[in-house]
């Protein structure tokens, strides 16, 4: 499964601190809620710019 936090940032992460930090883990999980973040927006104004076509039409 996929997961949001992109694999290079990722890995970055893992080649400075090898061993598991909380700090690192607490990056890790911000990286992922951000990109979440910009996914949800992208989707919100795909629907509004759907939504603002489809009324364009009628």
């Amino acid at each position: 499964m996929p997961t949001t936090t992109p694999r290079p940032y990722e890995e970055l992460c893992d080649y400075v601190q090898p061993e598991r930090t909380p700090q690192i883990g607490a990056t890790k999980d911000i990286a992922a809620a951000a990109v979440s973040i910009c996914m949800g927006a992208w989707v919100i104004v795909m629907l509004i710019e759907g939504w603002r076509l489809l009324l364009a039409r009628a």
